[in-house]
């Protein structure tokens, strides 16, 4: 896991997807859109496999684990589309990290199913009658 990463990055990361978010339009060059893109790419690469290694510790079903896998899923299929070192571009990644971020602290914060408790369940009858 990356938890001794993340709070470092995190921030900075988050600082930068909400500033390109807020560009008012094609005001950079077009290598430092390729090199924000990378930054955030690379950023919601390591935040996803983060969501993945969260969600796998967590007990199935859980309806949290679902709804962010599907999410990551999908955050995944669009990054690094558009054409990479576009404004368009930066802006896909940074909404990745965005969305991603939300993801972690839904986890974070959502309760976890709880565990199965072993010889505990629905297939566990009552104890046969016998000798005690």
């Amino acid at each position: 896991m990356t938890d001794a990463v993340l709070p470092l990055d995190r921030a900075a990361h988050h600082a930068l997807a909400v500033a390109v978010l807020s560009l008012p339009g094609d005001r950079l060059d077009l290598a430092d859109y390729q090199q924000i893109q990378l930054q955030l790419d690379h950023h919601v690469h390591v935040i996803a496999a983060e969501v993945h290694d969260r969600c796998a510790a967590r007990v199935c079903p859980d309806p949290a684990r679902q709804r962010v896998e599907h999410a990551v899923a999908q955050v995944l299929r669009t990054t690094g589309h558009p054409a990479p070192g576009t404004l368009a571009g930066a802006r896909n990644s940074a909404r990745a990290v965005v969305a991603l971020h939300t993801c972690l602290d839904h986890l974070a914060n959502a309760p976890s199913a709880p565990h199965p408790v072993s010889g505990a369940g629905p297939d566990t009858g009552p104890e046969p009658a016998g000798d005690h």
